[in-house]
């Protein structure tokens, strides 16, 4: 009886030395789920947090890129009306001694110059102050930028010529015409630049250079 009680005894031990290991492993098994399940999260967050940065980094940048290149097309758009506003000007002032007298050497836009002051003198009044002279000096001290002749625009100053030699100057009106002191015969003036229906100047003489001093 004692022997059996012993037995029994041993058995129940067995059993509850087992049930506890297996609680303690249930146990371990639970606290290395929850803490992966923390480690996922605390990883996961930094990252989500990281790329919403980097969007938001993305379009601001972008942000700042349009916003710098409307600045600059503004800008650009306005420099061009500016230009565009004052060759307008100058062909208008220009115009408003057509029919005043051609003299050769002539310093007075009123009085009489020549082709060569009767430039000079205009762009003076927009704050150029070359020296006046003949179509040499006119070339040599005018500067600006040298344009082809398919892209002239008003206010654009045209070189005649015969080989090298510089012989005449106008400006470029627009439209195909030229404003000029042209001669004595037909004093300061409006006039087609090319011969109808040809690319033969007014006067046969050629196109030497174009310079353009309003960019």
């Amino acid at each position: 009886m004692v022997l059996k009680l012993k037995t029994a005894f041993k058995n129940i031990k067995v059993i509850v030395v087992t049930e506890l290991l297996l609680m303690v492993v249930m146990v371990s098994t639970i606290v290395v789920k929850a803490d992966a399940i923390n480690d996922r999260r605390v990883v996961s967050t930094p990252l989500k947090l990281a790329t919403l940065k980097t969007i938001s980094t993305d379009s601001n940048s972008n942000e700042v890129t349009g916003t710098k290149a409307t600045i600059s097309d503004a800008e650009t758009e306005r420099d061009i009306k500016v230009a565009d506003d004052k060759r307008a000007s100058i062909i208008s002032f220009a115009k408003q001694y057509i029919g005043k007298p051609y003299v050769l050497g002539g310093k007075s836009l009123t009085n009489g110059c020549d082709c060569a002051s009767f430039i000079t003198l205009v762009y003076k009044e927009y704050g150029y102050n070359w020296k006046i002279g003949s179509v040499n000096t006119l070339y040599d001290h005018c500067g600006g930028t040298t344009v082809s002749v398919d892209d002239m625009k008003p206010g654009d100053i045209i070189f005649f010529g015969r080989g090298n030699k510089r012989l005449h100057v106008a400006m470029y009106a627009g439209n195909g015409r030229i404003v000029h002191a042209m001669d004595p015969s037909h004093d300061i003036c409006e006039i087609d630049l090319y011969r109808p229906g040809t690319k033969t100047t007014y006067s046969g003489k050629s196109i030497l250079e174009v310079k353009r001093i309003i960019n």
